[in-house]
């Protein structure tokens, strides 16, 4: 089964200030010739996956649809910025999302230059998946960075570690301590698994929330290029 790619497009700009701003935020800024977002677009196209959902708010939609010419996608926008769960939550309403399919959520401001050595992890791990798995994926702090959220996990086998716990974005002195210990990692904020175990996961720890963007995805209009 193909992967459904999951591509989160809000962001307004916050870093890389003043290349990234507001009305410009970083996944529009051209790296080696091609945006942030195209760049993202381009690791997750490929035979092993369907075609593209973008997830981002009214401001953004003319630069989306100029960035995803001629290309089979999606795309969601909010009218008020929700953050992540309800992006992801609206993206996996779409009844055309199999409920055991795999599903790959991704940032479009990322810079990954093993292209293929990504797009072979990703197939890999997901012959893992079942109803219940969600992976994750960390990144080694090589500073101790106050605007990112931390993971801790715990080798449970040779080939994975299970996530512990979350430390959302420490203050300096505390992310100091937690980079010198090999088991904290930057959260990518990537997430790899299926339909059904995304939506087990919200039904037990955000079932209002859950409801509210299943009544607004019923009430939406759907862009597609």
């Amino acid at each position: 089964m193909k992967i459904k790619p999951i591509i989160l497009c809000g962001g307004e700009g916050t870093r890389l200030w003043p290349e990234s701003r507001k009305k410009h935020p970083k996944q529009f800024i051209k790296i080696n010739g091609k945006s942030l977002l195209k760049h993202a677009i381009d690791r997750v196209t490929g035979v092993n996956f369907d075609p593209i959902t973008i997830c981002s708010n009214y401001n953004f939609l003319d630069q989306i649809k100029e960035e995803t010419k001629n290309i089979n996608c999606k795309i969601y926008v909010e009218p008020d910025k929700k953050n992540t769960a309800p992006a992801i939550l609206a993206a996996l309403n779409d009844d055309d999302l199999i409920f055991y399919q795999p599903v790959l959520i991704i940032s479009s401001d990322h810079i990954i230059e093993k292209k293929i050595a990504f797009q072979k992890q990703i197939k890999k791990l997901s012959n893992y998946l079942d109803m219940y798995k969600i992976f994750i994926f960390g990144v080694k702090p090589d500073y101790p960075e106050t605007g990112y959220g931390y993971l801790y996990s715990k080798k449970i086998n040779k080939s994975f570690n299970k996530v512990v716990k979350f430390i959302e974005k420490p203050n300096l002195n505390r992310a100091k301590k937690l980079i010198k210990n090999n088991n904290y990692l930057w959260n990518s904020g990537m997430f790899l698994s299926n339909k059904s175990a995304l939506l087990n996961e919200f039904s037990i720890l955000q079932n209002k929330l859950a409801l509210q963007v299943c009544d607004s995805y019923i009430n939406a209009k759907m862009f597609r290029n």
